[in-house]
């Protein structure tokens, strides 16, 4: 180094060892700080309170307005096809003959174990009762999902019925 940037240095070194290692404030600030701290939380509870008023009031006037709604122009009516039922019936049939035909099931009369046979005649069983069912309430969205169900438990189980299996030697 040289003696320009010692210099220098140095003068820094006791200007700093000059400074104060303190700041002291010009006023006391505790009071102002205990006054800041005591205040805080009835602020917050204040906004809270505020907030679940408000809350409530966006809820019953949203509820005042449905109501409102459903008195004027009374409840939507379900419009369905009345045709939906043989629609999803035909689909079906489509679907299974597709799937036994794929697995030739229609050519290969398969032995199908006892248990599974009775519950394919039980899923049979159900599906014939649910359209017996919807030919009296056709606009039932409970028994069209309950059909749907049903049908896809009966396309599962023929998929586990004829999937090919592995042969092991």
């Amino acid at each position: 180094m040289n003696k320009s940037s010692k210099l220098s240095r140095a003068t820094l070194e006791q200007s700093v060892e000059v400074l104060e290692q303190e700041i002291a404030p010009t006023r006391d600030l505790w009071p102002g700080i205990e006054k800041a701290i005591s205040q805080q939380p009835q602020q917050v509870e204040q906004h809270s309170r505020h907030s679940w008023r408000v809350n409530l009031a966006l809820a019953a006037s949203v509820c005042a307005l449905v109501i409102t709604l459903v008195n004027v122009k009374g409840l939507p009516e379900q419009t369905t096809n009345p045709n939906l039922v043989a629609t999803i019936n035909q689909a079906f049939e489509s679907e299974r003959q597709a799937m036994l035909v794929s697995y030739g099931a229609a050519q290969t009369q398969r032995q199908i174990p006892a248990d599974l046979q009775m519950q394919l005649d039980e899923l049979v069983k159900a599906r014939a009762s649910i359209i017996n069912a919807l030919e009296k309430d056709p606009t039932n969205a409970d028994l069209i999902h309950l059909l749907k169900f049903t049908q896809q438990q009966e396309l599962a189980l023929l998929e586990h019925i004829y999937r090919p299996q592995w042969q092991t030697i």
